[in-house]
């Protein structure tokens, strides 16, 4: 019996295992777009389409099967002011077309969340706070932040960026958008005072 039971063992050590690698991503996204009234519909509707067509483009979609997790965690938020913070899609893996179709879908489908002020700082609060919800393995974890404007609203841009990402600051520079890996920022917004306040990497 004895020897059974260590089998028994072995087998669910192996399962837990499998599941584990299965669970896990090679990186996970916090997409956080601004939808302030300085971004009027056509620029709205223009990055819930960029966002959909990336995630379903097929040299994106090889990019994330070829990594050596097969896989990324996206999920998709829409700031504005200090108290405007909405999840449009959840957390989702993406590991093939299938997922990755259901994802832009959702982003197609949803309303605008808000039209307000401008509070980079409380986008990338929230952001921060809804990474750690993930609940997978993730080998790198960012927050992807794009907009068009300046901090105008809520506490200072810096504070929100250095707690998120305390070690040092750099930029690798893309138009629109400002990532904050947890543990990188690999991207900057399109107007330039915005860039020192909200660039960082941990």
């Amino acid at each position: 019996m004895r020897w059974l039971w260590a089998l028994a063992s072995v087998l669910v050590m192996c399962v837990g295992a499998a599941t584990a690698r299965a669970e896990a991503v090679d990186l996970a996204i916090v997409l956080a777009a601004d939808v302030s009234r300085s971004v009027d519909d056509d620029e709205f509707k223009l990055q819930r389409q960029g966002y959909a067509g990336a995630v379903t483009d097929p040299s994106v979609l090889r990019a994330i099967a070829a990594g050596p997790r097969g896989g990324i965690a996206l999920c998709f938020i829409e700031w504005s002011g200090p108290e405007e913070q909405q999840v449009v899609a959840e957390w989702t893996v993406i590991r093939d077309g299938e997922s990755a179709a259901g994802f832009a879908a959702t982003l197609l489908m949803a309303p605008r969340s808000f039209v307000g002020r401008t509070s980079i700082s409380a986008a990338i609060d929230f952001s921060r706070a809804y990474a750690a919800k993930l609940g997978l393995g993730a080998e790198r974890r960012i927050i992807d932040i794009s907009g068009d404007g300046t901090n105008n609203s809520g506490r200072p841009a810096p504070d929100a960026r250095d707690e998120a990402s305390p070690r040092d600051s750099r930029s690798m520079g893309s138009p629109s958008s400002t990532s904050i890996p947890i543990p990188a920022i690999s991207r900057t917004p399109s107007r330039p005072k915005a860039c020192p306040n909200i660039i960082g990497r941990m």
